[in-house]
């Protein structure tokens, strides 16, 4: 990663993130149950893990975000913040939204008046 930042290269390196990652993604998504779905909030890309039986009536309300920002730099929805949300989800039966906090740094977002 710091020869990616070293070189100029996190623009060309951050889009394969889950590319990379995929492998393990998979490994855990059979492991914790999870099933994983890419989705967008204001135009910002998220992943959404949600156990494969579905999520108990106690924590139908609940949602926990996961906001990996790889320092602001490195940092993709379906990158390597899925490595603990996977498990999270699956072992405590909670939807898991993740954001790609590291968007911050490459989109304007409006203010409010």
């Amino acid at each position: 990663m710091l020869q990616a930042l070293a070189s100029g290269q996190v623009g060309q390196i951050r889009p394969r993130m889950g590319e990379y990652m995929a492998p393990r993604h998979e490994r855990l998504r059979q492991m914790y149950g999870v099933k994983t779905e890419l989705g967008a909030i204001a135009g910002i890309q998220t992943v959404t893990m949600t156990p494969v039986g579905g999520v108990p009536t106690a924590n139908r309300s609940k949602v926990l975000l996961n906001l990996p920002g790889g320092g602001f730099v490195m940092g993709a929805a379906n990158g390597t913040g899925m490595v603990e949300s996977i498990p999270l989800s699956g072992l405590a039966k909670v939807r898991i939204i993740q954001h790609d906090l590291s968007a911050g740094t490459r989109i304007r977002v409006p203010r409010r008046h």
